[in-house]
């Protein structure tokens, strides 16, 4: 393998400097147009952006599926531009850039900027943060607070001024279990990493990670006392979703988890097999003269750094999985990977096929094919009717159209409330009125049936879920009209309001 760490792998190189082109901006260029390309194709939202404009209509510290904190940013961002159907896009957008910015930064700090503008490349391969990027859920707040999170603990080992840095490691580990439980592995094996690594007095350690605990303990507490007077509604959840089985079972789960992330890397393998057969076809020229490309910290830490990372959060989930008897969920890789790039930067660091020349002329292009492909795919009319639910394909702008039409058929009141679950949230989310979602008193509790009773409600649910006997309007509106017979409906249906309106 030829070493490259030569000028071509520099931003200021002269055919990068001449193209303008800084690979940090490349990254969080793309992140941007994959949202807004999405964006525009997709006649819908994903579930978990529908789930979460369900829940923001009352901040709590919990919800009965998951920790605050996403939802809390999203009522953030609602109280200065008010609900609009494409602010969740937005706001993923939002978040996924801090990730890659932070990525780069952990990169640079951990390694060399050559190597952190590799890595940032090939961040935005993985489909999370790429043809996936406009999904708001707590995996999108969660790896962008793990960025943090990490960024802070490498600051703060490497600053003299220490106490400051640890305060916000331990503020931000608080934040990213507001965001999803998973946050612990990854925490624990941030924690070992910084005590493994340590090479200040121990009692300067212990110091850093005390204040790193109070200010964890700050902001974790509030939801730690709702989840125990509630009886930990979010784990009983989890419980109850979860499967087990045989070891047969455990190691066929973990067979397809594998299968699944790599299905999520693809184009991130893609990218690097085809750097590589380009570079043995054109091997760059011998002449060529090597420059120092040396890791900004010693070998034996960068290896522990991404042990820390990427491979002990992996072995022990799956570890746990196999002791446990638990089920893999496929949406841990998108944490449990999300610093893969960096590990693949720095591994193959020396390698003629990372040169910044040569990988991303190849990264623009399988983006392009990318962009391609996704707009096909939502351009096909038949997609909407596939037997797995399409969200993205749900044509929700005439969907709440057509049954707020119907409500005002009946009723000459407002439309406050609307029942069902994934239907009814989108068709919230693209009512100018944004009213509320009651899916149940357990998933949406806030609203109370004397409320229901009162304001009265639009029932908006897929073919085959039973509507309440007293739904009066029963009405099917076909997704797609030209397939009127046999194609996919959603249900509408209301009760009236107590008091008529004028």
């Amino acid at each position: 393998m030829i070493k490259t760490c030569d000028p071509a792998l520099d931003v200021s190189s002269p055919t990068l400097k001449h193209l303008g082109i800084r690979p940090l901006l490349l990254g969080l260029g793309l992140v941007f147009a994959w949202v807004a390309w999405t964006t525009f194709w997709d006649a819908g939202l994903y579930g978990e952006n529908v789930e979460q404009l369900v829940w923001v209509h009352r901040l709590w510290w919990g919800y009965y599926k998951h920790p605050p904190m996403p939802t809390w940013l999203l009522g953030g961002a609602i109280q200065l531009v008010g609900p609009h159907s494409w602010l969740s896009n937005t706001l993923a957008a939002i978040c996924f850039a801090i990730t890659g910015w932070l990525t780069w930064l952990i990169a640079r700090e951990l390694f060399s900027e050559k190597i952190a503008d590799a890595a940032i490349v090939l961040w935005t391969f993985q489909q999370c943060f790429s043809v996936s990027a406009q999904i708001y859920n707590h995996n999108t707040v969660l790896v962008m607070i793990m960025a943090a999170a990490v960024y802070t603990a490498l600051r703060a080992v490497a600053s003299k001024k220490e106490a400051g840095w640890w305060l916000a490691c331990g503020v931000l580990a608080g934040c990213a279990m507001l965001s999803k439980y998973q946050a612990a592995l990854p925490l624990f094996a941030l924690l070992v990493t910084l005590c493994i690594n340590n090479r200040q007095p121990l009692r300067s350690l212990l110091a850093g990670l005390t204040v790193a605990c109070a200010g964890f303990a700050v902001v974790f507490s509030p939801h730690l006392y709702w989840a125990v007077a509630n009886n930990f509604p979010t784990l009983r959840y989890a419980s109850a979703a979860m499967e087990t089985g045989g070891m047969a079972n455990r190691l066929a789960w973990v067979a397809t988890f594998f299968v699944n992330q790599l299905r999520m890397v693809l184009p991130l393998l893609l990218t690097v097999g085809l750097s590589v057969l380009i570079c043995k076809i054109r091997p760059p020229s011998a002449a060529a003269k090597v420059s120092g490309c040396e890791d900004s910290r010693p070998g034996k830490q960068a290896s522990v750094w991404m042990w820390g990372l990427v491979g002990a959060p992996v072995l022990v989930l799956v570890a746990i999985s196999l002791v446990s008897g638990s089920q893999l969920r496929n949406h841990w890789g998108v944490q449990l990977f999300q610093f893969l790039p960096l590990w693949l930067a720095w591994h193959f660091r020396r390698s003629a096929a990372f040169n910044l020349t040569r990988l991303m002329p190849v990264a623009l292009a399988i983006h392009a094919v990318g962009f391609a492909y996704y707009a096909s795919k939502q351009s096909d009319p038949n997609t909407v009717q596939a037997e797995r639910r399409a969200d993205s394909a749900y044509p929700a702008r005439d969907m709440a159209s057509a049954a707020l039409a119907h409500w005002r058929l009946q009723t000459a009141c407002p439309l406050t409330i609307i029942g069902g679950d994934f239907e009814a949230g989108l068709a919230s989310a693209f009512i100018q009125d944004f009213p509320q979602v009651y899916s149940g008193p357990v998933a949406t509790p806030w609203v109370k049936p004397e409320q229901i009773q009162q304001s009265g409600i639009l029932y908006i649910a897929e073919m085959n879920i039973a509507l309440p006997p007293d739904a009066i309007a029963v009405k099917k509106w076909f997704l797609n009209p030209a397939k009127s017979d046999t194609g996919k409906y959603v249900q509408f249906a209301l009760k009236l309001p107590a008091n008529a309106c004028n």
